[in-house]
């Protein structure tokens, strides 16, 4: 039997499209191989010290140096957070990664390394 654990972690923030600031809250999750109980403080502590902290409340492609310059969309957000999280969670067996921006959307990407 397999086991897997998602973490959910919600933050607000804003970008400008064509002159117009739109702001969003999103719902981030981070699906790995089952994580005992024991080490889900570190997995909490990696995602807000390397995400949550740089994009809560900020405008993303203004106030966030890893995502200046970059598309805003759903799925580049989420390759963009990957590129920060890879090396920290390396020893988690991160299996995917969902951003829902509403009741009814969410984005799923499979980074790579864990297919």
């Amino acid at each position: 039997m397999r086991a897997e654990l998602t973490k959910n972690f919600a933050f607000s923030a804003c970008h400008s499209v064509q002159g117009r600031v739109l702001g969003r809250n999103y719902l981030l999750g981070i699906t790995c191989q089952w994580v005992p109980e024991s080490r889900e403080k570190e997995l909490n502590d990696v995602i807000r010290r390397e995400i949550l902290s740089k994009v809560e409340n900020r405008d993303l492609g203004e106030s966030v140096d890893f995502l200046r310059k970059a598309a805003l969309d759903e799925a580049s957000l989420l390759e963009a957070f990957w590129k920060q999280l890879s090396g920290p969670l390396s020893d988690f067996g991160v299996k995917c990664l969902t951003l829902k921006r509403d009741s009814e959307s969410s984005t799923t990407i499979w980074p790579e390394s864990s297919l």
